[in-house]
């Protein structure tokens, strides 16, 4: 459900001197021994305008600071303990405020077959450029020795608020040289992260304060995920054109639109998802209606058939399950 986090609260000098004192450390050293004590913990202190009082960013890992990864929103009263312990560490009251300035929304799914994986991810590579107000960018293709190829092992979405990623882990972790957890084998991750200009948004424009436990939880997990990760990836599994054909012909459809499903994976096949965004008008580059448009996508779903198609000559199954349908159902 999630993974990084990060706060801020205020402090002041006094607060700081106190620190020292207990410790019998320069405050520098006190972070330092606080952070050794909570695995996934990193802190940075810093001075409002040569004032006397500071801004203390804290960094969460949340998998690492509760030793596991299948973390939900019935982990809130144990993340909620584990952060007032570190409160209690730095002295704070336990009232103190730790105001969210960020939150990853995570979903990892377990891909076992590395060679579907790494087409899945060249899949979702092709997708459109722009959604909403972020833009597409690709990572670096990096060299990987067992790979043997330039390989990408991470796909953006960015925005000065909102960044989505899709990324291999495996091929992540041996790009960077880092050891594989145990959670991270055969996944394909999919994160969501909302930065400090979209929870200021939504408390100025929502009234939804900037707390962990408003976050924390599955609707707004579910509401993230389905509306961005969902939407810009598309639901419905990945087909051949011959094979998304076959569905088609056998579906209920009527004949015009069986013909006009047909004829639009076509077009997308030759041109992309990329010029169903750039419309601005009240047709598409295929000669459609926004309404249209919509209507054949929304048949699509309903067919489970992902606009993206398998090319012909690609060596793998005519047929691949979407990993993201899991977000059609309720998250577990």
């Amino acid at each position: 459900m999630i993974h990084t986090l990060q706060f801020y609260c205020y402090t002041t000098l006094e607060e700081i001197r106190d620190l020292e004192k207990y410790y019998s450390l320069s405050i520098h050293e006190v972070l330092l021994k606080v952070e050794a004590c909570y695995e996934g913990i990193k802190m940075n202190l810093k001075q409002l305008n040569f004032s006397k009082e500071y801004i203390c960013y804290l960094f969460v890992d949340a998998i690492k600071l509760l030793g596991k990864a299948d973390i939900n929103q019935s982990d809130y009263p144990a993340l909620e303990n584990r952060l007032n312990d570190l409160k209690k560490s730095l002295l704070f009251n336990l009232d103190k405020e730790l105001v969210l300035l960020r939150i990853d929304y995570r979903l990892d799914v377990v891909i076992k077959d590395e060679n579907i994986r790494h087409y899945l991810f060249n899949l979702f590579a092709k997708n459109k450029e722009y959604f909403k107000h972020l833009k597409r960018c690709e990572g670096k293709k990096k060299s990987i020795h067992s790979v043997g190829e330039k390989y990408q092992t991470s796909l953006y979405y960015n925005s000065k608020s909102i960044v989505a990623v899709v990324y291999d882990k495996p091929k992540e972790r041996e790009f960077k040289h880092q050891p594989l957890q145990n959670h991270e084998k055969n996944v394909l991750r999919f994160e969501l992260r909302l930065h400090n200009n979209h929870l200021k948004h939504l408390k100025r424009n929502h009234h939804i304060e900037k707390t962990l436990k408003n976050y924390m939880n599955e609707d707004m997990y579910k509401k993230y995920m389905t509306n961005y990760i969902l939407q810009i990836f598309y639901p419905g599994d990945f087909y051949t054109i011959r094979k998304a054909r076959t569905i088609i012909q056998a579906s209920s459809l009527k004949d015009y639109d069986k013909k006009d499903l047909n004829n639009f994976l076509i077009q997308v096949s030759k041109y992309g998802m990329e010029p169903l965004i750039k419309q601005r008008h009240t047709t598409s580059p295929y000669g459609l209606s926004r309404y249209k448009l919509k209507k054949i996508l929304n048949q699509l779903e309903a067919l489970n058939i992902n606009p993206v198609l398998i090319p012909v000559n690609a060596q793998i199954p005519s047929h691949i399950p979407n990993p993201l349908k899991i977000l059609h159902s309720p998250h577990k």
